[in-house]
């Protein structure tokens, strides 16, 4: 592992590698940049002001803060119990013993391991990000080369993304969900928990993506849906929980999607319907690699 140099350069934090490996490499940090734990940033980074990898990357899960909160209420217990046993003065009586909530510890070296707790929360940037201003990136998130943020994005745990993916300002991805390479999020969208989403795919801004056919009515699995090769979802197209958008696909603007619709096919309308694609769009979205 190349030994790390730090300098400040107008605000912005530069990390420099050494040149053992044949040349620089570098990546650029702000300094209101917040950064948790174990993370792993490729070369030719850019990461803007008030990002947590908190930028916040790595930020903690909720699972994770669960557990704060109730480790530090047990040991606040705890020393209520003390005290009211020291207080008590009764002979004989054995002291109690405080068993504290158990806690991950999420350092650098609990992360570096392949299997367990430590793989899963380990955040993992590759080479020439940009990420910008208030975007946050949890732990257990894994992330390729080429990949860029607009303003306010949120990625949360167990979020995989492949190459050269953009993700527009003020999206949500909630989670467990996997995104593949040359993929194109307009801002503002939505993707919850439990999707998967192929190469090649293009999202349009304001779209809303649902994993729960009956929120707080009845208890089902969330399932989110599946939008495979080359399809393109309109802006502010709704998606409901397990449908599939076949390879190629068109989901025109506004559509509320109810059911799978197959591949090479157009879906408009509420609730959509399905018109045969004209035969100019029968082509893979054309997503070009960032310069």
């Amino acid at each position: 592992m190349p030994t790390l140099s730090f300098r400040f350069l107008s605000g912005i934090m530069v990390l420099v590698s050494s040149k053992s490996e044949g040349h620089n490499k570098f990546v650029m940090i702000h300094e209101t940049a917040i950064i948790y734990g174990a993370v792993r940033i490729g070369k030719n980074a850019v990461i803007c002001e008030n990002v947590i990898i908190g930028v916040i990357i790595g930020h903690p899960t909720a699972e994770m803060l669960r557990s704060m909160r109730k480790r530090e209420r047990t040991a606040e217990k705890g020393e209520e119990r003390r005290e009211r046993i020291r207080g008590a003065a009764v002979e004989g009586r054995e002291k109690e013993t405080v068993k504290t909530a158990e806690w991950i510890e999420w350092s650098g070296e609990e992360s570096e391991g392949e299997e367990g707790e430590g793989r899963k929360l380990r955040t993992i940037i590759g080479d020439n990000a940009i990420i910008r201003s208030n975007t946050v990136i949890y732990m257990g998130v894994e992330i390729g080369d080429d990949f860029e943020t607009g303003h306010n994005v949120v990625i949360r745990e167990g979020t995989k993304i492949g190459n050269n993916v953009l993700v527009g300002t003020n999206t949500v991805i909630e989670g467990n969900t996997i995104i593949g390479n040359n993929v194109r999020i307009q801002s503002c969208a939505f993707i919850p928990i439990n999707t998967r989403i192929e190469d090649d795919v293009f999202i349009g801004p304001n779209a809303v993506l649902t994993n729960d056919k009956y929120p707080l009515r009845m208890e089902e699995p969330l399932e989110g849906p599946r939008i495979r090769r080359g399809a393109s979802v309109g802006a502010n197209a709704v998606i409901l929980p397990g449908v599939e958008i076949g390879e190629g696909a068109f989901v025109a603007a506004g559509a509320v999607v109810t059911k799978d619709v197959p591949a090479w096919t157009l879906a408009v309308g509420s609730p959509a319907k399905f018109l045969p694609l004209k035969e100019h769009l029968n082509v893979l979205n054309r997503i070009r690699k960032r310069e």
